[in-house]
């Protein structure tokens, strides 16, 4: 289930882009529409799953709470970004979302990747990279 929306988010996510920059749509509310439909998708999966809510330790709340802040932030550049430079150099930055996600998990948390995650993690960078030449 999780790979049909992950699919599907990778579909729409660049349509999304395509549509607002077209009709000049403010940076801002393309965030908020795309963060309300984030909301209740992820609401609607969380109910049909039964899950609670609430968090058992600070700590937790606190993590979530910094990756949606990084997360916000990074949204709003990319939507800003769009309406200074070309689209494609706009999707090649956002592609290389993955990979400072390791980086950064490396760095602040200190993970460490198995040995799958390397090899997916040079076939994300071939990919940029192929998307950077072509």
């Amino acid at each position: 289930m999780s790979y049909v929306f992950f699919g599907l988010s990778q579909v729409l996510f660049p349509l999304a882009f395509l549509y607002a920059n077209e009709y000049r749509i403010h940076t801002l509310e393309t965030s908020l529409i795309r963060g309300i439909v984030s909301i209740i998708l992820n609401l609607a999966i969380i109910r049909y799953y039964d899950m609670p809510l609430d968090y058992k330790y600070d700590t937790n709340f606190y993590n979530i709470s910094k990756r949606n802040i990084i997360v916000v932030i990074h949204g709003l550049a990319i939507t800003a970004a769009q309406f200074y430079l070309p689209l494609p150099i706009v999707h090649t930055i956002n592609f290389f979302s993955p990979i400072f996600i390791f980086v950064i998990d490396y760095f602040e948390n200190g993970v460490r990747i198995n040995k799958t995650q390397f090899y997916f993690l040079l076939l994300s960078v071939f990919g940029v990279l192929c998307t950077i030449n072509s």
